[in-house]
């Protein structure tokens, strides 16, 4: 268990300048463990797992929109756009 209180204590403190999927998944990790005494635990856990699934999503938007503007303002191919519009998946 103090195992756990310090794992805690270090991915709250820790400097996240961005997202960082692996800490989400340690306190996914931690907060499915019955023993941590949190008010609204598993609340919070689920709230975390939609979080992780939102922000995955996000990148996965952000890639696929860099791509067609790289495409647009570079030229393109007559069609590419509509061909490119294809392959997003969101």
């Amino acid at each position: 268990m103090e195992e756990l209180k310090w794992e805690w204590v270090n991915l709250m403190y820790r400097n996240n300048d961005r997202f960082d999927d692996s800490a989400l998944d340690q306190l996914i990790r931690i907060l499915a463990n019955p023993a941590i005494t949190l008010p609204s635990r598993e609340k919070s856990r689920k709230t975390l797992t939609q979080l992780k699934a939102l922000a995955q999503t996000m990148s996965q938007l952000e890639q696929n929109t860099n791509f067609l503007l790289d495409r647009v303002l570079n030229g393109s191919e007559k069609g590419l756009i509509s061909g490119a519009l294809k392959n997003v998946t969101l």
